[in-house]
């Protein structure tokens, strides 16, 4: 399994150096820190799109199926996702005077993480054929801890670089310039991460005989499972409390709080660090107490972190030290999904399980960014929506335990 932790740790890192936080703080510097609607809608959309994209993961199965490999279709997503995000630091400079500059960010960010979030899916349902079942939240723990910690490298280094380089430069100067170097680092790591995913093998898998529109029906076959559905349900709720903040705790801690990139990535990494530091043994806390226990008492946690954001002004932005640490806690619910659907998924359909469940949640947090993000922004209710995404998660907790202890029943197929 080392290859699997190498993977997320490369890639971590490239994550880390070319990140979102890097994209929003490029887009101030395009326009010269005025807090626009224009702005105000990149940021959002920003957010959104690679989500929306994201539905389009329900095709994994039978994408894996056309080129005929797992294994292939899977280091191909992880070659092919850096060099489409290269599209930006390569056309900047061209671009960067012209009106269609905050769409090719948009644009080349968007078809990015569609390519990495279909990637993914096969990689997932690949680890699931070749952890057993006791190990898992182990497994995963500690992969995620591996992948934390490569983004702690990532964020330190653009962060301090950041402080260093772009915030010392005469604002007379052209700033988007210094973001080329962390940009073009990321890709470097993005590239590699692949490597390591060679020296896995995938035996397991073998080529549905299945005609397309039979894999279509396969990939839709999750919705037969009322339990599953039941966890979607959960999934999307969680993704919606957290989308109503997105845009808007970007825009705030920059424009409002007056926060720079260097703190603003100090954040992250401080939950990250703490999310490496307990990502193994939150696994092992699965294994043995469940899933259900250690993801409730996750989510109580983490909610409280948006009420930090809706007391901070300028001369408190510390505060938000705070909701990084609360976020640690965040690990407990990421380690528990994946360990659900594994435990919810036939071992023939893991992909096809793993693709709903994604593809539904994050439109849900797609949708909900930019319906904050657009009418909370106009309406400068910044704070009222930290205190709603507030209440929602802590709703997420019922939720929960409806979907696993008392979700509908099992849909028996129909021949």
């Amino acid at each position: 399994m080392k290859p699997a932790f190498h993977n997320a740790f490369l890639w971590g890192i490239g994550n880390g150096l070319f990140s979102t936080a890097l994209v929003t703080y490029l887009i101030r510097d395009i326009v010269g820190g005025q807090p626009t609607t224009a702005v105000n809608a990149t940021i959002a959309w920003i957010v959104a799109a690679p989500r929306i994209a994201g539905v389009l993961r329900l095709l994994t199965p039978t994408f894996i199926d056309l080129f005929g490999n797992r294994k292939f279709f899977c280091v191909t997503c992880y070659i092919l996702a850096p060099l489409v995000l290269g599209g930006i630091p390569l056309l900047l400079p061209n671009m960067i005077h012209g009106p269609h500059v905050l769409t090719m960010l948009v644009v080349f960010w968007c078809v990015y993480h569609l390519v990495e979030y279909v990637g993914t899916v096969a990689l997932l349902a690949w680890l699931g054929d070749l952890v057993p079942e006791q190990n898992r939240g182990r497994f995963f723990g500690r992969r995620e801890a591996w992948l934390v910690a490569g983004q702690t490298i990532g964020f330190l280094g653009a962060g301090l670089y950041s402080w260093g380089v772009i915030e010392s430069m005469p604002k007379e100067l052209p700033r988007w310039q210094a973001y080329l170097l962390p940009a073009y680092c990321g890709l470097g790591f993005f590239l590699a991460s692949a490597v390591p995913l060679l020296a896995l093998r995938d035996d397991l898998w073998t080529r549905s005989s299945h005609g397309l529109s039979d894999r279509l029906r396969e990939m839709l076959r999750p919705m037969r499972n009322g339990r599953f559905l039941a966890f979607i349900l959960f999934g999307s709720w969680v993704q919606l409390s957290i989308g109503l903040t997105q845009a808007t705790q970007h825009r705030f801690s920059m424009f409002t709080l007056g926060i720079t990139m260097l703190p603003a990535l100090c954040f992250s990494t401080t939950t990250r660090i703490g999310q490496w530091s307990i990502g193994s043994r939150v696994g092992e806390l699965i294994d043995r107490f469940g899933n259900l226990r250690i993801m409730s008492w996750s989510l109580f946690v983490v909610s409280f972190g948006s009420l930090i954001y809706a007391v901070a002004d300028p001369s408190t932005w510390w505060l938000l030290f705070g909701a990084a640490i609360l976020w640690i806690f965040r690990v407990g619910v990421n380690i528990g999904i994946s360990k659900t659907i594994l435990d919810l998924a036939p071992p023939t359909d893991r992909a096809a399980y793993f693709a709903l469940y994604f593809a539904v949640s994050t439109l849900a947090l797609a949708l909900s960014t930019l319906f904050g993000g657009y009418l909370f922004a106009a309406a400068g209710f910044d704070r009222l929506i930290f205190v709603l995404s507030w209440f929602l998660r802590l709703l997420a907790i019922p939720l929960l335990w409806w979907s696993i202890l008392c979700g509908v029943p099992h849909v028996a197929s129909r021949r």
